[in-house]
């Protein structure tokens, strides 16, 4: 799975290390179902052409690495370490 971050000052594509982790739903790669509701979620969360500032924020932790592929050097990004959680008050 792929995340498209913008922070206002650029856009980054990012890979989901932990799919499972991150969404806290087991088997969420093998199971169809699961797999619709979590399109059905984020698509309620961040619905395709919003404003960047009508999105709601993500705290993460990302990481960069450099890939070869077909003898051409790219630098990846990749999310780990993270959950979603509900608001803490």
């Amino acid at each position: 799975m792929t995340f498209t971050l913008d922070d206002g000052t650029d856009v980054l594509e990012a890979y989901l290390m932990n799919s499972e982790k991150f969404f806290q739903i087991p088997e969420v790669l093998t199971n169809d179902d699961l797999q619709q509701s979590v399109d059905m979620n984020m698509g309620m969360f961040c619905p395709p052409r919003a404003k960047a500032n009508e999105s709601p924020w993500l705290e993460c932790f990302i990481k960069s690495y450099d890939a070869v592929s077909r003898m051409e050097q790219q630098t990846c990004y990749q999310i780990s370490d993270t959950t979603v959680a509900d608001d803490v008050i």
